[in-house]
């Protein structure tokens, strides 16, 4: 049923993809009175959709239940039902993108902040950053906490204004929580992260977006660790930190390591070698500059660079020795060392392993000595035949 699973991948050339949405309450309900009124049931319209909510649109359980009822009442209204609904709703697991729309709804009945607090705690860690995605996005309607006497353009700046406050209140709160483990605090940040802004907004919301801050935190990390990867290959000849090479060094570097390759395409290439060797940098320390300077606004652009000329570029870099002032640390004795520290921390015992290696090798040693013996003896047997023949 999931289409974006990559086992599907192969599938998806050679079927035809069907997409199916659950039918709403709207469009439930009025089949369900036809049905109810041929078995002289009388239902109230807005109860039925409440049981069919509860039921998840399962037609079969309304059924039953609708039968059920039947034998006691034959008219049921909305409070009947409610009653009777009880523990007959359907059990079913809510994620983010099912209670996000109900995070902006236009609902300000007695009740409706612990109901909005409710949807935060689906997940705590990723509801803030949804409503904070989708927030702007929302048809917005006018709610008991706008001003009657502003006009409509007052009431929305004034509303984001206060949503972006609340925002700002939920990171402080969050900051605090998760640096002292304070887990009480969780209540607050539902309401300044989930319940305010909610309400603010409540309207018509669209599809909603996955919450692009994550994409962006990530990007951010492993720029963080090319900076720092830098500083220190740098250090030698630089005392600069690695914001300092974010915000200065990388574009004037990115300028020396590019634009003599595209202004002279037979030395240009020989001429960034040189500076990498000023700077006690390496290949790929210039793929990490070209990637990191792409996010400054520069009129040279990689793609300026012939082929020819990057490739002819690599194969004189390989081709000739040079010496780093700092060491480089090889990524599979990283992967092998961080493995080992796993192992250890789990529990793992490396003596066993180690005595199985000693052993293997040892018993390996034993039996190519054997072989050598044995190919002695033939040979000293060669030479004995011979020695009698001669005699």
């Amino acid at each position: 049923n999931d289409s974006a699973s990559p086992k599907m991948r192969t599938l998806q050339n050679y079927c035809l993809t069907l997409k199916f949405r659950r039918p709403m309450a709207s469009q439930i309900a009025p089949r369900m009175l036809r049905i109810l009124e041929s078995q002289e049931l009388k239902v109230d319209r807005n109860a039925l959709e409440s049981v069919v909510n509860a039921t998840r649109g399962d037609i079969r359980q309304i059924l039953n239940l609708m039968q059920m009822w039947k034998k006691k009442k034959d008219t049921l209204n909305y409070m009947d039902v409610k009653k009777k609904m009880g523990g007959s709703g359907k059990d079913f697991d809510l994620g983010p993108f099912d209670v996000i729309q109900k995070v902006f709804e236009n609902d300000f009945q007695p009740g409706f902040v612990l109901r909005k607090s409710d949807h935060f705690f689906v997940d705590y860690s990723l509801m803030p950053l949804m409503v904070e995605e989708n927030y702007l996005s929302v048809n917005r309607s006018s709610s008991p906490l706008d001003d009657p006497k502003k006009s409509r353009s007052e009431q929305t700046l004034e509303a984001l204004m206060r949503a972006a406050e609340s925002f700002s209140d939920a990171d402080i709160v969050s900051t605090f929580q998760r640096r002292t483990q304070d887990w009480s605090l969780l209540p607050y940040h539902a309401m300044y992260s989930t319940v305010i802004p909610g309400s603010l907004f409540a309207g018509r919301m669209g599809r909603p977006s996955f919450p692009s801050w994550l994409g962006k935190f990530s990007t951010r990390n492993k720029n963080k660790r090319f900076f720092n990867l830098l500083k220190v290959n740098m250090s030698v000849d630089s005392t600069s930190n690695a914001s300092d090479i974010a915000m200065y060094q990388i574009p004037e570097l990115r300028t020396q390591l590019l634009k003599p390759m595209i202004d002279d395409n037979k030395n240009g290439g020989d001429i960034v070698i040189k500076t990498l060797d000023r700077y006690s940098l390496d290949r790929n320390d210039w793929e990490m500059i070209m990637e990191l300077g792409d996010r400054f606004d520069q009129k040279m652009s990689l793609k300026q660079v012939p082929a020819k000329v990057k490739a002819a570029f690599t194969r004189q870099y390989n081709k000739e020795g040079h010496r780093l002032k700092v060491a480089r640390q090889d990524l599979k004795v990283v992967k092998k060392k961080a493995i080992k520290e796993a192992k250890q921390e789990a529990g793992a015992d490396d003596g066993e392993d180690d005595d199985d290696e000693t052993t293997t090798s040892s018993s390996s040693f034993f039996k190519k000595k054997g072989k050598k013996k044995k190919a002695a003896r033939k040979s000293t047997g060669g030479t004995k035949k011979g020695r009698k023949r001669k005699k």
